[in-house]
């Protein structure tokens, strides 16, 4: 039986016992509260109600009431307190509170416990989001959050009882509430949930699947750039509260994301030719010369061309690993743009070499890469890097090794073709040129080592 506010509303219909545990400790019986004699006394009927229907050692209670050095007198004293919650409670015959060897159990075959009623509704919630019902999951959830009064036993809490029993109510409460965000964001309703998220994270770094859900919300409010940076935070914030990297399912959810936003870009060529975007895109200086002038073609052929593009740069310092670097970045469609110094140096977004794929696949290029989302790739090859990049002669020596630093910056670059829309540059690359370049080399060697900064 269950009410709006999580308690026995009174009348025929009304449970003989009612019991919360939901908030602070509330006891009712035949709809009339029920004064209990001591702290300790309540104390006492809250740890027999979390361990119901089990036996409850003396010892377990002794130290759950006074610590881990309970007094010679503790015993005697149980007894007393055991005693006082059947005279309490007497007036029920639906609840049995038992002695048997070493200990007492509590029974409640009848008894309304608000936790039952919250591990029901979870229960309900688990069923319809199996059956792809993500509504009614939500709509159970939110009934199962509706019966909490407040943190589970604050009264207790309060007064100096901190037991696991009680921080696991409470992370039983925090759980059901991410399950509804996700619930809710797979319903694509990111910008709602997004502020909830965002206050529960810094309230609770140390919990995965809220960075999960606020990776989601950001991206699917628009905020692409954001979500990759959160999901940079949350790897570093979760190692350093949990002591070892996050698990898949935070890496899932961000480069899924990304797989899902190029892959449907893949599938839609016809939308990606007339769309624009900064990364990818430029302005070829010799080839403008070439529009409407047919007599000056051939001239025009044997001088330099001249690009400028907006690009997303990838600097890397503290690993020798050249062939990783390079074979890494070209897997996430890197250029390389080679050492500068002491900095490994990429460039993401620039189109093809050659003046005939440049004049059929800018504007696809250009959109299946807007800047938000190349970046979202960069910060990924990023990560590749550090898993795989690391220097040291055996699998030993790259545990012991902290990984490479990445610094990942966007900005405009100059880049120079020959004669043909050929490379000035005899191995082959382009030349490339600007400021952003240099300040992302700086801004590496600066860094935190083993860090990945988004600038």
């Amino acid at each position: 039986m269950r009410w709006d506010d999580g308690s026995p509303s009174g009348g025929a219909a009304s449970p003989s016992t009612w019991i919360g545990v939901l908030g602070p400790l509330e006891v009712r019986i035949a709809g009339r509260p029920i004064e209990l004699r001591s702290q300790r006394s309540r104390a006492a009927l809250a740890l027999l109600v979390l361990h119901r229907d089990d036996v409850v050692p003396l010892e377990l209670i002794a130290q759950r009431l006074w610590g881990p050095t309970p007094p010679r007198t503790a015993v005697a004293a149980i007894r007393n307190v055991v005693s006082g919650l059947r005279r309490d409670i007497a007036p029920s015959e639906h609840v049995v509170l038992d002695t048997l060897d070493g200990g007492y159990r509590l029974r409640l075959p009848s008894a309304d416990l608000d936790l039952d009623a919250f591990d029901a509704e979870v229960a309900h919630a688990r069923v319809r989001a199996a059956a792809g019902d993500g509504e009614r999951a939500v709509a159970h959830l939110d009934a199962a959050l509706r019966l909490w009064r407040g943190p589970a036993l604050a009264d207790l809490a309060f007064a100096g009882f901190a037991w696991p029993e009680i921080a696991d109510l409470d992370r039983t409460r925090l759980a059901a509430n991410e399950q509804r965000l996700l619930q809710q964001l797979a319903g694509g309703d990111h910008e709602a949930v997004l502020p909830e998220v965002e206050r529960l994270v810094l309230e609770h770094p140390e919990r995965e699947d809220l960075h999960r859900a606020r990776i989601i919300a950001l991206h699917g409010a628009g905020r692409r750039l954001d979500a990759t940076k959160a999901y940079l935070w949350a790897r570093g914030v979760l190692g350093e509260a949990t002591g070892h990297a996050p698990s898949r399912r935070l890496d899932e959810a961000h480069h899924g994301l990304f797989q899902n936003e190029r892959a449907a870009v893949r599938d839609a060529p016809e939308a990606a030719a007339g769309t624009g975007s900064l990364a990818g895109t430029g302005s070829s200086v010799g080839a403008q010369r070439q529009e409407g002038n047919g007599e000056r073609d051939a001239e025009a052929s044997t001088e330099a061309v001249h690009e400028l593009h907006s690009v997303v740069v990838l600097c890397v310092t503290g690993t020798d690993e050249r062939a990783c670097l390079t074979r890494t970045v070209e897997a996430f469609d890197g250029t390389v743009d080679g050492w500068h110094d002491d900095v490994f140096v990429a460039c993401f977004g620039l189109p093809e070499t050659t003046r005939s794929a440049q004049s059929g696949d800018r504007a696809a290029n250009a959109a299946a890469d807007p800047r938000s989302s190349t970046i979202e790739r960069v910060a990924t090859c990023a990560i590749a890097i550090q898993r795989e990049c690391t220097t040291g002669s055996d699998a030993i020596d790259a545990l012991e090794t902290a990984p490479p630093t990445c610094v990942v910056a966007h900005g405009t670059v100059i880049r120079v073709l020959g004669a043909g829309g050929r490379s000035t540059r005899s191995e082959g690359r382009p030349w490339i040129a600007g400021g952003v370049l240099d300040d992302a080399a700086r801004w590496a060697r600066e860094a935190l080592p083993g860090t990945i900064t988004v600038r």
